[in-house]
C-alpha cells in the first residue's frame, strides 16, 4: 500500500514530500485525496503539471531552484532493498541541498542531514 509523508527539515526551513509505492502513479493518487490538499497545492505550485518518470526504483523531483522537493521510493519485496534505494535518493537529496547552500565541502553537514532525513522518513513511513 502506497505511503506519503511530508517531513519537514528544520535546519534548513523547508519541507519534503517522501512517497513509497508501487509506481509513480501512486504519487498522483495520494495526492488527490482529500487529506492531501496541502500537499498537492504545494506541489502544484512549484511544479506546475508535472509528470514523474515511471520505471525508476526511486527518484527525487526539484523545483525550478534545483531544491528537493519529493522523494520517490518504488516498494520492494526485500525490506533490505527499500533501504539502498531510499539511503541512495537521500544522497542525491543531501547533495542537492549542499550545492544550494554552498555547502559542497561540509561533510558533517551532510552527515547531519542524511540522518535527520533518513530518522523522519523511517518514523511513520517504513
Amino acid at each position: 500500500m502506497a505511503k506519503m509523508k511530508v517531513i519537514q527539515i528544520s535546519i534548513l526551513r523547508t519541507g519534503l514530500v517522501v512517497v513509497i509505492g508501487k509506481s509513480s502513479q501512486d504519487i498522483y493518487k495520494l495526492v488527490e485525496l482529500k487529506e492531501n490538499k496541502k500537499v498537492k497545492d504545494f506541489l502544484h505550485k512549484q511544479l506546475g503539471d508535472y509528470t514523474y518518470p515511471e520505471d525508476a526504483d526511486g527518484f527525487v523531483t526539484l523545483s525550478n531552484k534545483n531544491e528537493p522537493l519529493l522523494i520517490f521510493i518504488k516498494e520492494k519485496k526485500s525490506k533490505l532493498e527499500l533501504l539502498g534505494v531510499l539511503v541512495h535518493e537521500i544522497n542525491h537529496t543531501v547533495e542537492y541541498f549542499a550545492d544550494i547552500m554552498d555547502f559542497q565541502e561540509e561533510k558533517e553537514f551532510k552527515a547531519y542531514l542524511s540522518q535527520q532525513i533518513f530518522t523522519d522518513i523511517a518514523d511513520g513511513v517504513l
